[in-house]
C-alpha cells in the first residue's frame, strides 16, 4: 500500500482484527470466544472507567470485556458485567487478556499508570 497521504485513509479505516481464543473450559475443544481491536474512544473510556471503579474489578477483567465480541462484531459484555468476569477462572482470563493485549498493545507500565491514578 505504501504510504498514507490522507486523513480520509486513517479516518474510513473500520476493519476490525480478531482473534478467535479456544476456551474448552465452556464447552468442547472447538468452544472459543472472539477478541477484537477496540477504538482509541472505546479505550479512553474503559481505563477512566478502570479508574472509577478499581476497588471492585481487575483491570484484565475489564479489558477482556472491553475486547470480547459475538460473531457479528458486538460486545459481549457491558463495563457493570466485567466485575463478574474478576471471577471466572484465571487461566481463561489471562488467555483472552493476552489476545487482547496482542491485537490492542497494552504494556504494564500503562497498567501501572492505572493503577497508581
Amino acid at each position: 500500500m505504501g504510504i498514507i497521504n490522507s486523513a480520509d485513509q486513517i479516518l474510513n479505516q473500520t476493519k476490525a482484527q480478531t482473534i478467535d481464543v479456544a476456551v474448552p473450559e465452556f464447552g468442547d475443544k472447538d468452544t472459543k470466544i472472539r477478541v477484537t481491536t477496540i477504538s482509541a474512544k472505546t479505550r479512553d473510556d474503559y481505563e477512566f472507567y478502570y479508574q472509577k471503579h478499581r476497588d471492585k474489578i481487575s483491570f484484565r477483567a475489564l479489558w477482556v470485556s472491553a475486547c470480547c465480541v459475538d460473531e457479528n462484531g458486538k460486545a459481549l459484555f457491558s463495563t457493570e458485567q466485567a466485575e463478574g468476569l474478576s471471577e471466572v477462572n484465571a487461566q481463561i482470563i489471562q488467555r483472552l487478556f493476552l489476545a487482547a493485549n496482542q491485537l490492542n498493545y497494552i504494556v504494564d507500565t500503562s497498567i501501572e499508570e492505572l493503577e497508581k491514578n
